[in-house]
């Protein structure tokens, strides 16, 4: 149900490009109110994606009953490339700055980067600039995922290791685990594929199960945990 007042756009706006530095910027433009509003998307965009988000699609609209809107994509700039060669599959490696196959990372609140290098069975940790800073490895772990806090600064990972179905709590400072949890299984606790992991603000742990089709979700000592 479309609320009071909010025109409802009958498709999703022709993308045009705008010439920018040598870049092509896309954008569109819809709305017909008596004001133009310019609206730059975040850092990372896509100007057709957005229209697929229903909360997304609600703001527009919102936006078109009093503006003619100016949508804009962020233009992106290749800054830095850390990789072995031009990093395609021939370029697979285990040094510094190399990848078997870079899966997930995290960003703590120094901005240092904890990228998941999946097949290489490592972390591998840049500073906000990709300069190397040093490597985390654990015997045994096929690391998949990692979570770090949205506040970044309590010091500590968390892991989703495929190996043997375990979550474990990482210390950024030194690399030692400092719990593990999990194994094969569909009970609480357990997992069949243990894929994604994120940490909210308040330190709770929401880890994925692949073909357990589920979320499960830890939180500390002295609350309740919950699927």
């Amino acid at each position: 149900m479309v609320a009071p007042g909010v025109a409802t756009l009958n498709a999703v706006p022709e993308t045009s490009y705008a010439s920018c530095g040598g870049l092509s910027v896309a954008y569109q433009v819809f709305g017909a109110g008596p004001v133009d509003l310019v609206f730059a998307g975040s850092f990372i965009s896509h100007l057709e994606l957005s229209w697929a988000v229903p909360e997304f699609v609600a703001f527009f609209e919102r936006l078109a009953t009093f503006c003619r809107v100016l949508l804009f994509d962020k233009a992106g700039k290749l800054l830095k490339t850390v990789a072995k060669g031009a990093g395609g599959p021939g370029d697979k490696g285990t040094g510094i700055g190399e990848w078997n196959l870079p899966h997930k990372l995290a960003v703590d609140a120094q901005e240092n980067l904890y990228i998941i290098d999946r097949e290489g069975h490592r972390l591998q940790v840049f500073d906000k600039n990709l300069n190397y800073l040093r490597e985390i490895k654990v015997e045994g772990w096929n690391p998949w995922d990692i979570g770090i806090s949205r506040k970044g600064d309590d010091g500590f990972a968390y892991i989703a290791d495929h190996a043997l179905e375990r979550v474990h709590k990482l210390s950024l400072k030194d690399g030692k685990l400092v719990a593990t949890w999990g194994k094969q299984g569909w009970g609480p606790g357990e997992f069949d594929w243990v894929h994604g992991i994120v940490v909210d603000s308040k330190g709770a742990v929401y880890a994925g199960d692949t073909y357990g089709q589920r979320l499960q979700k830890f939180v500390p000592a002295g609350t309740t945990s919950s699927r």
